[in-house]
């Protein structure tokens, strides 16, 4: 479980800096660009990739759930809330911070990892992707997004990859 939550952490803050609107351009923010780096440091020093965490999952969220819609599903930015609590605490951890730092810090590190993660080239398409259901271990539905983000970014579409709650 910590390697699958640790993995959706990375991917999440991985497709949150490739969809702004330095990037790919899917939500207007820049919370991981250089500026707001700059700006939100003196506020928040102990929990800077934190707050950009939260700004970038709510932004990349809103999109989300209007391609996708809200209700029986979850997607990267709004899971449910036992994961949510452990992805945010994999976040603050220093050496996580140090690790991803390095791959958000250009368009190709960022697009080199994705690729890492989904194992290689993935063909994908655009729009909401049903992925399966809400059960058990997500690794592989994790690994599956990441292959349908990556293709996204290359071709300049957009993927929006989403799992069933399990009723």
């Amino acid at each position: 479980m910590r390697a699958t939550t640790e993995l959706i952490a990375e991917l999440r803050l991985i497709v949150g800096y490739l969809g702004e609107k330095d990037q790919a351009c899917w939500w207007e923010s820049g919370f991981l660009s250089n500026s707001t780096k700059t700006f939100l440091q003196p506020i928040f020093n102990r929990s800077l990739l934190l707050a950009q965490f939260c700004g970038v999952t709510a932004a990349a969220a809103r999109v989300h759930d209007d391609g996708i819609g809200v209700g029986c599903t979850y997607h990267l930015f709004r899971l449910p809330i036992h994961l949510e609590q452990v992805i945010a605490d994999v976040v603050r951890e220093q050496a996580f911070c140090e690790k991803i730092q390095a791959v958000i810090l250009s368009k190709e590190s960022a697009l080199s990892r994705l690729q890492g993660i989904a194992g290689g080239t993935k063909t994908g398409s655009s729009g909401p992707v049903l992925l399966g259901d809400m059960t058990g271990d997500l690794s592989s539905q994790v690994i599956e997004a990441a292959g349908l983000y990556f293709s996204a970014f290359v071709s300049n579409e957009k993927s929006l990859p989403y799992i069933k709650e399990v009723t």
